[in-house]
């Protein structure tokens, strides 16, 4: 996986992008995420011969946008496949049927019904007691999930230097908040992010 700290992004390039390993893809609001993790999803099907619907997990924040997510990749499923039927492509035909076949069984959802059913399903590894109930979040109960998730992640950089912008982890209007967590870790100096240049 790519390192947050490293400053050295490369553009996203839709069909150059490895289809293994790690990847770090930040974007802001209407840029394109949802087409993109669509392309990604059908260059999966098409390409990795061992991957089903079943083995690709795709997760979002809000149920809405897992639901448009869900009917988006659908969608362009039934599209590639009315074109690989025009274009007599018998086998990439063959894995888009079985794959919209199988669609009801593809895991595309939000993190939090991801982790709930996985926590259902391995009770007994997590050492969860069964039946167990999910309590609803707090903002103290939020604040320490935080801390916690930003502290492991700057385990790292503890004495460098991190830009601020590093910090907005998921939506910008929690930036002041994450930054006022990671003031109180100590041995972090944080900066703001530089000027662009000026023409």
């Amino acid at each position: 996986m790519t390192d947050p700290a490293d400053t050295s992004y490369r553009s996203f390039d839709l069909a150059d992008i490895p289809l293994y390993g790690r990847h770090w893809i930040e974007a802001s609001a209407g840029t394109g995420k949802t087409h993109a993790i669509t392309e990604l999803y059908l260059r999966l099907l098409l390409n990795r011969s061992h991957l089903t619907v079943a083995n690709i997990l795709v997760l979002t924040y809000t149920t809405a946008a897992a639901a448009e997510l869900r009917d988006r990749i659908r969608r362009r499923l039934v599209d590639e496949l009315t074109r690989a039927r025009k274009e007599h492509r018998e086998d990439a035909a063959t894995r888009l049927e079985a794959a919209l076949a199988d669609y009801d069984r593809a895991p595309i959802g939000t993190l939090h019904a991801f982790c709930l059913r996985q926590l259902r399903d391995h009770s007994l590894d997590c050492r969860v007691p069964v039946p167990f109930t999910v309590e609803p979040s707090t903002a103290e109960h939020d604040e320490e999930i935080v801390r916690r998730i930003v502290r492991q992640w700057l385990g790292e950089v503890r004495g460098r230097i991190l830009p601020v912008w590093t910090l907005d982890l998921a939506d910008p209007a929690r930036l002041p908040e994450l930054v006022r967590i990671a003031s109180r870790l100590g041995d972090v100096r944080l900066e703001p992010p530089p000027e662009p240049p000026r023409e």
